[in-house]
């Protein structure tokens, strides 16, 4: 696989739960995928959730454009039935030592993504953790975008109900996510995401 494909095939992959030491978090049960061929490559599987999958990839994306560092995300391709949910594999830092609030704020590059975080809708504490040759990477994006509010209307657009974020009071406007429903469509910062 090259540096650029942006697709995993889970047929290439063998899994095994994956136990945080915190307990299951907001994205629920994770699983800890090993590469058939090269033993050594690992990732974190996320895939308990309907939106889940797509806010780490796309947070993974645009931080890549800004030339910020976070952990490497793909999006998996699955068997049929093999998840419920879409998946996506995030690149597995071994050993890391995950930094506290007053270690990681003084890094520069962490302050600018904590801001982008809370822009893009994510109120929950940052995970930043120091792999073993000192770089330090941003993880768990699950909650940015406003995506989880509508997860249930995309997958039943029988249900009606969409729940505004709890962001809307918890962050200043000018930085809060804006959902609207109209004749059906919701609309995600002016991008049509369901029909």
């Amino acid at each position: 696989m090259s540096n650029t494909d942006n697709v995993i095939d889970s047929a290439n992959l063998v899994y095994e739960p994956y136990h945080q030491s915190r307990g299951e978090g907001f994205s629920g049960q994770l699983l800890l995928a090993t590469e058939i061929n090269n033993p050594k490559k690992k990732y974190i599987i996320k895939a308990s959730m309907a939106h889940v999958a797509a806010c780490e990839f796309m947070f993974y994306s645009l931080a890549v454009k800004l030339g910020l560092r976070v952990a490497r995300v793909f999006l998996v391709k699955s068997k049929p039935n093999e998840f419920q949910y879409p998946a996506c594999a995030i690149d597995f830092i071994p050993n890391g030592v995950k930094l506290k609030y007053d270690e990681y704020i003084e890094i520069e590059e962490c302050k600018i993504l904590v801001h982008l975080s809370l822009a893009l809708g994510d109120v929950d504490n940052p995970d930043f953790l120091k792999d073993e040759s000192g770089l330090v990477y941003k993880l768990d994006h699950s909650d940015c975008f406003g995506i989880e509010g509508t997860a249930e209307t995309w997958l039943n657009p029988k249900k009606i109900t969409i729940q505004y974020m709890l962001y809307q009071r918890a962050m200043p406007k000018p930085h809060s996510i804006m959902l609207k429903m109209t004749y059906g469509r919701v609309y995600l910062k002016g991008f049509l995401i369901y029909q």
